[in-house]
């Protein structure tokens, strides 16, 4: 929904999203292309759930928004099971 590439959705931290504004800032060092770019995600009252959501089951020590259930970062083979399985 918000056009991200699975790297940038996997590695995202807490301090790029800005729930209050519905916004995430992704700088140059977040994305492929070099170019710093703004994502809405107030329109999208589903997508906003689960920002909020995630910020309200993070710990103190928890840095990226979406963690395997432990809080440990998810490598990039979890998420595809996940989606291989959402999609089933």
């Amino acid at each position: 929904m918000t056009g991200m590439r699975r790297g940038e959705i996997i590695e995202l931290n807490q301090d790029r999203v800005n729930l209050f504004k519905s916004f995430i800032d992704l700088t140059e060092e977040d994305v492929k292309t070099d170019e710093p770019r703004r994502i809405y995600f107030g329109s999208v009252p589903e997508l906003k759930h689960v920002f909020v959501e995630a910020a309200r089951n993070r710990t103190p020590v928890q840095s990226l928004v979406f963690t395997k259930p432990d809080g440990k970062p998810a490598p990039k083979w979890y998420i595809q099971r996940l989606f291989k399985k959402a999609c089933a």
